[in-house]
């Protein structure tokens, strides 16, 4: 899970993705992109209400590729960022093939950690692992 930066960035990459198959998201933090198994999902936690939504959970999606460094770098593929985030060089970059938008937004409480404890903050600088148990949706 990782937090937006800002209340455009979900549905400008939702539509993105749809439109061109897929999206490039950079985040200004370094993972350990060898560590992770694909598809690997994300989660996108946005502090901003959007429309009718609260702050939360406001989307997912799934990712196949990840490519991260030290310092900030280029897209591989520019036509994979959409217009709005173009030209901005980031440490990590996420290869979402979708990214599906979440209703009603669930909010971070709601997921725990890899240690087992409820997520209690999403910061904006770094990635929270997310463990089992997982969200169960409330009817």
């Amino acid at each position: 899970m990782f937090q937006v930066r800002t209340p455009e960035d979900i549905p400008q990459f939702v539509r993105h993705c749809t439109l061109q198959g897929g999206a490039l998201w950079g985040v200004d933090f370094s993972i350990d992109s060898k560590a992770i198994r694909y598809p690997l999902v994300v989660y996108l936690h946005s502090p901003f209400k959007n429309g009718g939504q609260p702050a939360g959970v406001q989307a997912y999606g799934t990712v196949t590729r990840v490519t991260s460094g030290p310092a900030p770098v280029a897209p591989n593929n520019s036509d994979l960022v959409p217009q709005f985030v173009r030209g901005t060089p980031h440490r990590t970059w996420f290869h979402f093939d979708q990214i599906l938008n979440v209703n009603p937004s669930v909010p971070h409480s709601e997921f725990y950690t890899v240690g087992h404890a409820r997520v209690q903050e999403v910061p904006s600088d770094a990635l929270v692992l997310l463990g089992p148990p997982y969200p169960v949706k409330k009817k």
